[in-house]
């Protein structure tokens, strides 16, 4: 199965499938990201590399939705990436 549709099926539908489109905004996928970041939401702590994937699905969703006149702005792309609490104290061996 293509990652874009576990990714759909998998953290978009659960998270904030249940809103209607034109009450999807940045605010809320920002918060809804950091929260399967952080496993508080379907994923269990994903990587914030996963989580930007997730949110570049989600950006093509809202993108096809603009073209269809379903909504007025593509409130996913202007989401800030997703970091981990504490980047940057990586170790490397």
């Amino acid at each position: 199965m293509p990652s874009g549709v576990t990714n759909i099926d998998n953290y978009l539908v659960p998270s904030i499938g249940m809103y209607r489109l034109d009450r999807i905004d940045v605010k809320l996928v920002e918060t809804r990201a950091r929260r399967v970041r952080d496993g508080e939401e379907p994923g269990e702590g994903l990587s914030p590399r996963t989580v930007n994937k997730i949110l570049t699905t989600g950006a093509a969703i809202c993108k096809f939705a603009m073209r269809r006149g379903l909504m007025k702005s593509k409130p996913l792309r202007s989401c800030r990436a997703a970091t981990r609490k504490n980047q940057g104290t990586r170790r490397r061996f």
